[in-house]
């Protein structure tokens, strides 16, 4: 069976965050970087990202044959994996992450305590943290309201009214208000 680890970290929740996996017995180590977003949606990108990784090098499948174990301290991941938790939230890296396990594996569900005696989860740990903090040194990254006041106003309205109703409401039909709150935001 193919062990492969994964993590998720976020600097705020949301924020900055990193993902990460390792696969020891192939060698590799991956990491990425979100510049906003939230920790449990690392968590499931850390997964969705392995298991693509492994899809694209389909000749692992005949080395190892297709049983993999997800090992990760995500109870998130695991218990929605393995208890049907309900998936509200993120439903778009549901969806992804759905389309990377319909490539015929048997997957496995581990959870391991976090920050915790595993080197290998520790080391996910580091890498995820390390691709966000490099880019926060770089000055890379974003805030959620840099990101907001990119939208046009269209596209702000309807994010404004799906996330914060109440404040939706007092800038229907005001344009102009709703960009000097923008503006005034930071």
């Amino acid at each position: 069976m193919l062990q492969v680890y994964c993590d998720g970290a976020c600097s705020g929740n949301p924020g900055p965050g990193g993902w990460a996996f390792v696969i020891p017995s192939l060698g590799v180590e991956k990491s990425g970087f979100v510049d906003a977003t939230t920790n449990n949606r690392m968590e499931l990108l850390a997964v969705i990202a392995a298991l693509n990784y492994l899809n694209n090098q389909n000749k692992y499948e005949y080395r190892y044959g297709p049983q993999i174990e997800i090992i990760t301290d995500s109870q998130y991941v695991v218990k929605s994996m393995t208890e049907n938790w309900r998936k509200l939230k993120n439903t778009d890296l549901w969806a992804d992450l759905a389309g990377e396990c319909s490539f015929g594996w048997q997957i496995t569900w581990t959870w391991v305590k976090g920050h915790a005696s595993n080197s290998y989860n520790t080391r996910c740990d580091e890498l995820a943290v390390e691709a966000y903090t490099k880019k926060i040194a770089a000055g890379e990254c974003k805030t959620i309201y840099e990101r907001l006041k990119e939208l046009p106003v269209e596209e702000f309205a309807k994010w404004l009214a799906k996330n914060l109703p109440g404040l939706s409401a007092t800038f229907a039909d005001k344009e102009d208000k709703l960009l000097e709150w923008l503006n005034g935001v930071n």
